[in-house]
């Protein structure tokens, strides 16, 4: 299943899968924006305004916004198949949210090959602006993160083989957007070669700095050499430092814990293994700051090959301080095949597992935490539903589903925030 990254699972998609919205589903309107209040938490933190969700089977895309509690806002703030849409790029099937939302704001990353971002108003529900990030080559622009009220970071995870035609089209790199604009104005080096390539993908704010993650997979996503995390300036954007993670591969799933404390690493190693219930390369990395220097450094970490539940998921998410939400991937073949998917909840302090919930291999998709209030959502795409996790009271878990009504018929694949 290496198509996880790779733009061969996208083309595969497109050239079995059925166009859904485009052939069936002009009925569903799009465009339902809607105005709602900012969510607070008990201690008066903001949580956002409620959830976005994409649903997708790869070729055709639907954007659902509902509540926090799941009860719906909008059934199709945009999708693939409308024709009632104005864009210089129409909406594709390789497409995924940021890690962190933008308040008020739907932004879609159009992956591979569109190489686009779209950003969506959603008190209106019209599209706001779209920003081409392809430069003359198909770049799979793998996560958008806000600096501030006039820059934002693009990281792009492929690069140009034939560069200098156009401006700022090397790839491999994270670029420096004018959201005002909507224009590119700068690039940040992270120092890939053709043969050893950075392949920059999660951005997180981790107090003054950004961390980029660099998976250093090669050209054809058969190997990658040791995972890596580059620390920048915020306000100048200028590398500071450098974490090397020796024997850990593909590290996407970044997280930061509610007291700001803990960086949480989710790695998979590379997903065509995924046949294998003790992968190389996989596991948790945590990540806290020495007093020294000001500089992160790995304190812990847990090889998923000590778990035997598979290869890690591309995303994590703290529900609390002290517990971590991730997923780890079944096998659909092999001599594990018929193994599921599994939410695994890892308690930091007596470094504990337990296995939440299990899912269809490759159901499960992404994991995102508002832990202001407490809760964590997983999307489930054979059922059709999030799970929503939270704390009672009492600081219990409590599971529940949430079902996406919608008219479209397509799996929920990424959950974020608005």
């Amino acid at each position: 299943m290496k198509g996880f990254h790779s733009p061969f699972f996208v083309l595969l998609a497109q050239s079995v899968g059925l166009l859904v919205l485009s052939c069936g589903s002009n009925t569903v309107k799009t465009n339902q924006g809607v105005d709602v209040d900012v969510v607070y938490g008990a201690q008066g933190q903001a949580c956002g305004r409620g959830l976005t969700v994409v649903q997708t089977d790869y070729v055709s895309t639907n954007v659902a916004l509902l509540e926090f509690d799941g009860s719906p806002l909008s059934p199709s703030l945009i999708h693939s198949g409308a024709s009632d849409v104005q864009l210089n790029a129409p909406i594709g099937g390789d497409v995924v949210f940021p890690r962190a939302g933008v308040d008020n704001q739907v932004v879609l990353i159009d992956r591979y090959p569109a190489s686009v971002l779209t950003f969506l108003d959603v008190p209106s529900g019209q599209v706001a602006g779209q920003i081409n990030v392809r430069s003359g080559f198909d770049a799979n622009p793998r996560d958008y993160l806000q600096l501030d009220e006039h820059r934002a970071l693009v990281s792009r995870f492929e690069t140009n083989s034939h560069p200098g035609k156009e401006p700022f089209d090397q790839g491999d790199d994270v670029l420096v957007i004018d959201v005002d604009e909507l224009s590119i104005v700068g690039r940040i080096d992270l120092g890939g070669t053709p043969k050893e390539r950075a392949r920059p993908s999660t951005l997180l704010r981790y107090e003054d700095q950004i961390l980029v993650a660099l998976s250093h997979m090669d050209a054809a996503f058969q190997s990658a050499a040791d995972a890596e995390l580059v620390a920048l300036d915020a306000k100048t954007l200028e590398e500071e430092y450098r974490i090397i993670l020796p024997g850990m591969e593909v590290c996407e799933g970044l997280s930061l814990s509610p007291n700001k404390e803990t960086v949480a690493v989710s790695c998979s190693g590379i997903v065509m293994n995924a046949e294998q219930a003790e992968p190389s390369g996989s596991g948790l990395v945590l990540l806290r700051e020495n007093k020294e220097n000001g500089e992160l450094e790995e304190v812990y970490r847990q090889d998923a090959a000590a778990w035997g539940l598979g290869p890690l998921g591309f995303s994590s998410g703290f529900l609390s301080d002290d517990q971590l939400l991730v997923t780890s991937f079944g096998a659909l073949d092999g001599s594990d095949a018929g193994r599921p998917d599994r939410l695994v909840m890892y308690e930091i302090k007596s470094r504990e597992h337990r296995v939440l919930l299990e899912g269809a291999a490759f159901s499960l998709g992404s994991v995102a935490c508002t832990s202001e209030c407490g809760r964590c959502y997983v999307t489930d795409a054979q059922e059709e539903q999030l799970h929503l996790l939270q704390l009672d009271d009492r600081g219990e878990l409590r599971t529940d589903q949430v079902g996406v009504d919608t008219d479209v018929h397509l799996p929920p694949r990424h959950v974020g925030f608005f």
